[in-house]
């Protein structure tokens, strides 16, 4: 790495964490590093070989908040955090596939790219796009809604963009997302459930009475919003693993994954000086070495448990009659799934 030109050293970097394309991530840095003076070169080489550089720290975080950029308003960060929330149930479809198992891979992202303006664009792991449908296309069930409420979608050519209604500036785009694809995607999420679900998301352009009443009583989402877009936006820094699961309570958000990077690695990727979180910092909390990524230490602090696995928890009891039970359902839309995409994957 040393005998590689500043410039590369950051494009691999971003790439390390985000798993985009190398050509996307040199669009994405061009027009800072086009712009970097001498002073700057000399902060970003000594940033690049000491992770506790600490002189021109402000230097630093100004420069770092211009090569990946963080989400726009809160609004968006909500978005991207249901989006994580649905991945969870995602990775479990995605085992139920036939031929799979628990310890087949069930990544749901393949790579994020952060833009400039605050938005994402996020590309999709083969298979992910039905899986995470489930549980993010929002539906009424009696008094609430379930999934993102007020999301919505506008198909392009080659990619689907998901907004929310109430908050259009907020946006997520799926690259890659064809409309015969998001058909039998929606398709397939609507027949693992035992009753056709009441979609909110294709009935009105605006909010349904039903997302209004929700938004009324409850909070869009949950858990640390700010946290779980940065790392969503930093997703890759899992690696190799098989999968990853979200979930969050109150200030608390947990990330779980199977035979992939290691713990402290991972937690110190997350809190690079240059495409890390830099208001944040790791801390290892107990003799078992769970990492913890704090974005706001004290009472109360806003958190991220890393746990890493050496294999995939086995469900036991009822969870385990629970998956059986709704396995062949699921195998039968998986097979329907990929019979209506059988050209977009020859």
């Amino acid at each position: 790495m040393p005998n590689k030109a500043l410039e590369e050293q950051l494009v691999d970097r971003r790439i390390q964490v985000t798993g985009e394309a190398r050509s996307l991530a040199i669009e994405q840095l061009r027009p800072t590093l086009a712009g970097l003076t001498r002073h700057h070169r000399r902060v970003l080489e000594a940033a690049l070989h000491d992770a506790d550089y600490r002189a021109d720290a402000e230097q630093v975080i100004d420069l770092a908040s211009h090569f990946l950029g963080q989400a726009a308003s809160q609004s968006q960060q909500e978005l991207e955090t249901e989006i994580a929330w649905a991945s969870r149930k995602a990775v479990d479809y995605l085992q139920l596939r036939p031929g799979c198992g628990f310890t087949c891979s069930a990544r749901v992202f393949h790579s994020a790219t952060p833009s400039p303006h605050g938005t994402l664009t996020l590309q999709l792991c083969p298979d992910a796009l039905p899986a995470l449908l489930v549980d993010l296309l929002p539906r009424a069930v009696e008094d609430e809604v379930w999934g993102a409420v007020g999301l919505r979608y506008r198909q392009y050519r080659r990619c689907v963009e998901l907004y929310l209604a109430d908050q259009p500036q907020a946006r997520v785009f799926l690259s890659g997302v064809k409309a015969k694809t998001w058909k039998a995607a929606v398709a397939f999420a609507q027949s693992v459930f035992d009753e056709p679900p009441r979609w909110t998301w294709n009935r009105s352009e605006a909010l349904t009475w039903e997302e209004r009443k929700d938004l009324g009583q409850w909070t869009r989402t949950h858990g640390p919003v700010a946290l779980t877009s940065g790392i969503l936006r930093r997703h890759n820094a899992f690696g190799g693993a098989l999968w990853s699961k979200w979930w969050a309570s109150g200030n608390h958000l947990s990330i779980e994954w199977p035979d992939g990077p290691p713990r402290d690695e991972t937690a110190y990727l997350l809190v690079n000086n240059l495409f890390g979180m830099p208001e944040c910092t790791v801390d290892r909390t107990d003799a078992h070495a769970t990492y913890s990524i704090v974005d706001q230490p004290g009472p109360g602090d806003v958190n991220a448990a890393l746990r890493s696995t050496t294999m995939p928890e086995q469900p036991e009891g009822d969870a385990m009659l629970t998956r059986l039970s709704s396995h062949s359902k699921v195998s039968h839309a998986w097979l329907a799934y990929w019979a209506s995409t059988s050209e977009d994957q020859a």
